[in-house]
């Protein structure tokens, strides 16, 4: 009830709203991250070496824009996202959610965290080498759609190099 409520809120609040996600955490209550930066070359880059977050900081107003929020919870308006096109069925799994909240951003919309609220989520917490390869796989296909082959080589090698380093 409350939380859905206050999401839906958030969704009627303006017609600047794209997206809308709680936080996450997992069912021992320890947080699970959502709500990132939308990646480009540059921005993995500097994650990768350590010289940026991966995650979006809390805003203290309560509500935090993002890049992109995990699929498992995305609350927005159904003609909004019917004119968007939906979920392009030419990502799988891992991408979906980075790719349609991409889009929502490229439709002048925001993608927010409402931070009075969370939700348990069970999962991402160990992956398997064969899931994070599919994870890494549906990066680097946003990546080469949105900004070329060159720049999601690129990425693509350095995340080989550092699974083989695990």
């Amino acid at each position: 009830g409350d939380l859905l409520e206050a999401c839906a809120m958030l969704v009627s609040s303006g017609s600047d709203v794209g997206f809308v996600s709680p936080r996450l955490i997992y069912p021992d209550g320890s947080h699970q991250g959502t709500g990132w930066h939308l990646p480009s070359p540059a921005r993995l880059a500097a994650e990768h070496a350590g010289l940026s977050q991966r995650e979006v900081r809390a805003d203290d107003s309560g509500v935090t824009d993002v890049g992109w929020l995990m699929g498992c919870f995305l609350m927005s308006d159904r003609e909004f996202v019917r004119r968007i096109g939906g979920f392009d069925e030419e990502f799988w799994f891992h991408g979906t959610d980075l790719e349609i909240c991409a889009r929502v951003h490229a439709a002048g919309r925001r993608v927010l965290r409402l931070e009075s609220h969370s939700m348990v989520h069970v999962g991402h917490r160990a992956w398997d080498r064969a899931r994070r390869e599919s994870s890494q796989e549906a990066l680097t296909q946003w990546l080469r759609r949105d900004h070329g082959a060159l720049s999601a080589g690129g990425v693509a090698a350095v995340a080989r190099w550092t699974e083989a380093l695990r």
